[in-house]
């Protein structure tokens, strides 16, 4: 009775009759839901994974959309594949079911009481595959909610193929497939890590060593999240073109069969030039590619490349019908295989994943992708249809492949490109392109005259427009001497312009366009090297300016992704203006505050503010600079006035409390924390310093209830606990105060202080031997703990050995000649 009624709702769910749209629209909503779910239910409360408004949209709407869309995908493919059921309607069963990614959130919030989880991709399989479903192993890395939703994905995988009358063992199949395939997804960006330092390396790095050096230490892509959501993307993109054959196969052979290999090839490699040349520009001062976070920009805007031109072609079809119908019957659209409104789609979807995976790389390459497609738009489509104008359609597409090259060199010189760009190369791109592409003219004539497009043959007439043409084609050629100091190509390119306009006259015009085309294509590629090898003789004085100064930026940049404010702070010094990046402006000002330089950051960061006010992080540090170098009244204002916009009221009220201790006021201070805590700031830390305030208002008991508090609401927490331990030592509680420190260095044994604040409180009981060995734990930890060596002194002299106490007093003292109690022990 149940299997034919859930096999009565598969079947009603696999025949509807919804538009695609509809089933996309549930798909994304799933999916976004469970991101804003996941980061406000997660241990830091935070909507959308992160501060930073641009980052955090990047997050929820590409990178977990995007792997949630490749996991997918996978599973649509092996449950058609164990069915025989068309993929279409697979889709249409799981979409509903997808609901089920929306249970780790909340399960993991619920059971861990409110703290949350953190969820993350998994290093390695190993020890995880085979006790994943066993209750009593906890496993790092996977939660408790996220085991549940797998189990619950394989078993829905099993019960379908089962209802679909499959055997059981085929049943059995999809369940272990499934959770093959989600546990592979997890720990894909982990595997490439390790595979691409392989690569680069020719060792295998520790998984989290590798995952640390490839996606989270910046280079040409900087975020972590861009890096993942660049390989989901690849991966999405060929799981959903083998969807997309399996579903309608006539529709997909149509759409592969109209790829134009030797255009796509120009304009991808036009791409490739231009990040080639960007590295070239900057590489004399020290930047290079150097990981495989690297691989993946580059890749990832290759392919933006090839999917804007495969856009473009979709565009142009569809206004080119007429012309093709003469010309090229065998094109889709006008063979009937593709629709017009398929075309539309076409260039939608693949001008948006185009867009999409080029801001994944760098904003600057974007904006320029994005000009390139609207470029190709007015070439293209009526009204303006540059396409039909003589010479200057075809110095469009010489526009198209500068702005390719540019959307390429712009990964790597991001604001300065334009500034940075060799002018000479920007002519030979522009007029070389654009002069030989009408040479492709030739064999359109009767298609173009059926259209209404004027091109030189049939302006001019078969005879003067093929001259005219074979002159344009080696202007092209000639273009490369005129503007390029490099005798080698000069030669080559005479000899090929004569050459050129030989076969334009003479041979048949259906019969040139591809040779010519293939021989252009090489002679740009050789051209290319010889730049990219010697690039000195082409940059100007701007373009060397601009290029020193990103070259140092970049070299800044992965300075301060590494943690060394030092050098990063010295790097941004030596590189002269910023320019208006505000990024930039940001990031140098954070090197400058973390490296004490608060003077020098303030300008920075009140510029960065300038161009982009909601900057949170920028202003936060601008905050930050302000107090530290004794202006705590513009610290406060600038505070004040981020609460008042709204920007991050959590974060800008604590530093206006910190502004109030630093001005005497504890009970101001305890009262604008309060307001934080209600604002959404992170629980432990404010808590922490709301008892701290509390203390120094004189409030005991209040300062150990929120203590105390902090450390109830967050057992897990070792900073909540050693800071109740503490408050509870003051209180003169040492026992309690002893067990709530002996928790936190088991929750986090890695921090040396946290030792010391144990030794103290067993000191205190009299247990020296506890003591001491506590004491070994935070000098072996951190040797450079002058509280450890203090304490190690109170002992000995406890114990007394005078003069073992004299020698731990005098190595604090070392380590910190300010340190006043051991001065005072010593006296």
């Amino acid at each position: 009775m149940l299997r034919s009624k859930l096999k009565s709702a598969i079947g009603s769910l696999e025949a509807s009759s919804l538009h695609w749209s509809y089933w996309v629209g549930t798909f994304v909503a799933f999916a976004v839901l469970r991101n804003v779910i996941e980061s406000a239910l997660g241990p830091e409360g935070v909507l959308g994974f992160a501060h930073s408004g641009p980052v955090s949209a990047l997050m929820v709407f590409d990178h977990f959309l995007l792997f949630y869309a490749s996991v997918f995908l996978t599973i649509a493919i092996i449950l058609s594949h164990l069915t025989g059921e068309h993929i279409s309607r697979v889709m249409r069963v799981m979409t509903p079911a997808w609901a089920i990614i929306l249970v780790p959130p909340p399960t993991d919030f619920i059971l861990t009481g409110g703290e949350g989880t953190h969820i993350s991709y998994v290093l390695s399989l190993s020890g995880v595959l085979f006790r994943f479903f066993d209750p009593r192993v906890l496993i790092e890395r996977i939660s408790v909610g996220q085991r549940i939703e797998v189990a619950a994905a394989c078993m829905l995988g099993l019960a379908y193929v089962r209802i679909k009358g499959r055997s059981w063992w085929r049943a059995a199949l999809a369940f272990v497939l499934i959770y093959l395939a989600i546990g592979a997804h997890g720990v894909l960006p982990a595997a490439f890590a390790r595979f691409a330092q392989y690569v680069s390396e020719g060792a295998v790095r520790l998984p989290a060593a590798a995952y640390d050096a490839v996606f989270t230490s910046g280079g040409l892509v900087l975020e972590e999240s861009r890096k993942l959501a660049l390989l989901f993307l690849l991966t999405s993109a060929g799981l959903g073109l083998y969807a997309f054959r399996r579903a309608v196969p006539a529709k997909a052979s149509a759409l592969l069969r109209n790829i134009r290999p030797l255009r796509a090839l120009h304009y991808v490699g036009m791409a490739g030039f231009g990040i080639a040349l960007g590295w070239a520009v900057v590489s004399p001062s020290g930047f290079s590619f150097t990981h495989g976070g690297d691989v993946l920009g580059i890749a990832g805007l290759l392919f933006a490349t090839f999917l804007a031109f495969e856009a473009s072609v979709g565009l142009n079809d569809l206004f080119d019908i007429t012309s093709d119908s003469v010309t090229e019957p065998d094109r889709p659209l006008v063979t009937g295989e593709l629709t017009q409104r398929e075309a539309v789609v076409q260039f939608a979807v693949l001008g948006g994943l185009s867009l999409l995976a080029a801001l994944n790389v760098k904003y600057a390459s974007f904006l320029v992708l994005a000009m390139a497609l609207l470029v190709s738009f007015l070439y293209s489509a009526p009204p303006v249809r540059l396409k039909r104008i003589p010479i200057v359609g075809t110095l469009s597409l010489g526009l198209l492949s500068l702005l390719t090259a540019l959307a390429g060199f712009a990964a790597v010189l991001e604001a300065r490109t334009v500034a940075a760009f060799p002018v000479p190369v920007g002519w030979v791109l522009f007029l070389a392109f654009g002069l030989a592409f009408a040479v492709k003219d030739l064999k359109d004539v009767a298609g173009d005259r059926a259209d209404g497009t004027l091109t030189l043959p049939i302006v001019l007439g078969p005879r003067a427009g093929r001259a005219v043409t074979a002159a344009l084609a080696a202007a092209g050629y000639l273009t490369v001497p005129v503007f390029l100091p490099y005798p080698v190509l000069g030669w080559i390119a005479v000899a090929l312009a004569g050459l050129n306009a030989f076969a334009v006259m003479l041979l048949p015009a259906r019969r040139i366009v591809r040779p010519l085309l293939t021989v252009y294509l090489l002679f740009a590629a050789g051209a290319a090297l010889v730049i990219v090898t010697d690039v000195e003789p082409v940059l100007n004085p701007s373009s060397r300016a601009a290029a020193h100064n990103q070259s140092v930026a970049l070299t800044a940049r992965s300075y301060l992704e590494s943690g060394d404010a030092e050098d990063a702070a010295a790097a941004y010094r030596g590189a002269g203006d910023l320019g208006p990046d505000p990024g930039e402006l940001t990031r140098a000002g954070i090197a400058l505050v973390r490296t004490g330089a608060y003077l020098e950051a303030a300008p920075l960061l009140e510029r960065a503010v300038a161009r982009n006010p909601s900057d949170a992080v920028a202003v936060e540090h601008l905050v930050a600079a302000r107090r530290a170098a004794d202006d705590p009244v513009e610290a406060a204002r600038l505070a004040r006035e981020a609460v008042a916009r709204g920007i991050r009221p959590d974060v800008f009220l604590a530093h206006l409390a910190e502004l109030a201790i630093d001005a005497g006021r504890p009970e101001d201070a305890a009262e604008l924390l309060t307001t934080s805590l209600s604002a959404g700031a992170d629980e432990v830390s404010t808590r922490i310093r709301l008892g701290d305030a509390l203390l120094l208002a004189g409030r005991s008991e209040a300062a150990l209830t929120e203590l105390g508090l902090a450390a109830r609401l967050h057992p897990r927490a070792a900073p909540a606990r050693d800071a109740y331990g503490r408050a509870l030592h003051r209180a003169g509680h040492h026992l309690e105060a002893a067990q709530e420190l002996r928790t936190a260095v088991r929750l986090d044994p890695s921090t040396a202080m946290y030792w010391n604040n144990l030794a103290v409180v067993e000191i205190e009981l009299g247990r020296y031997d506890a003591a001491l060995g506590a004491l070994d734990r935070a000098t072996g930890t951190d040797p450079t703990l002058p509280d450890a060596y203090f304490n190690r002194g109170r002992v000995y002299e406890a114990l007394g050995r005078p003069s073992e106490a004299r020698r731990q007093y005098l190595l604090a003292l070392e380590l910190d000649q300010t340190f006043l109690p051991a001065r005072r022990a010593l006296a």
